[in-house]
């Protein structure tokens, strides 16, 4: 984005005397609209991003990203994001995102269910008993802990992210907090407390 913005600094500079030099307002038209027109190029190839993933969600940045965002419904969101409270409450926004993209990985897989509720409720696969343990919409009332309030708040952020694309699981279908162990037949990576395989 610096870069993005010394550039067009750059270009307003080398401007400027073109556009307040001339007394024709046509030709001072003419050089606004072939700067904007550059500017919107050089977005376009310095890869200013669609959408930024930050720690308390996303900026989205294009039309484009918002109608290609992952649609499921409220419940199966619902489900979603208890799910990695469930498993990665306390593996911060990134954790609880990648337990979020191996449940939808499993679910585009087709061999684990073919709804999330099916893949989340698989018998023997996730830590179901956890997922109510918080109500996801009482985040700022009731007896939370503030420890329970920034889960809840990681969960939010995280679909987010994968709700407009985030994904690094590397196609992960399993994780689990005791190493390698017996999950999967390629082990792709450690994060927080989690070790990913597929």
């Amino acid at each position: 984005m610096a870069d993005i913005l010394s550039l067009l600094w750059g270009w307003l500079s080398w401007l400027a005397p073109m556009i307040f030099d001339k007394e024709d307002i046509l030709k001072r038209v003419l050089v606004l609209v072939l700067a904007v027109i550059a500017f919107c190029a050089l977005c376009a190839f310095t890869g200013y991003p669609p959408v930024e993933y930050t720690n308390d969600g996303v900026k989205v940045h294009s039309r484009r990203a918002y109608e290609e965002r992952l649609i499921l419904s409220d419940e199966e969101w619902d489900l979603v994001m208890r799910e990695a409270i469930a498993e990665a409450g306390n593996q911060g926004v990134k954790g609880q995102a990648l337990v979020m993209c191996v449940v939808l990985n499993r679910w585009r897989s087709g061999k684990y269910g073919e709804t999330i509720r099916e893949v989340i409720y698989a018998p023997n696969q996730f830590y179901v008993a956890g997922m109510y343990a918080n109500d996801l919409h009482t985040t700022w009332e009731g007896s939370l802990t503030s420890g329970q309030r920034r889960q809840i708040l990681d969960a939010y952020a995280a679909r987010a992210w994968v709700e407009y694309g985030w994904d690094e699981s590397e196609g992960a279908l399993y994780f689990c907090s005791e190493g390698w162990n017996y999950y999967g037949e390629e082990h792709l990576f450690k994060y927080g407390g989690h070790w990913f395989s597929k």
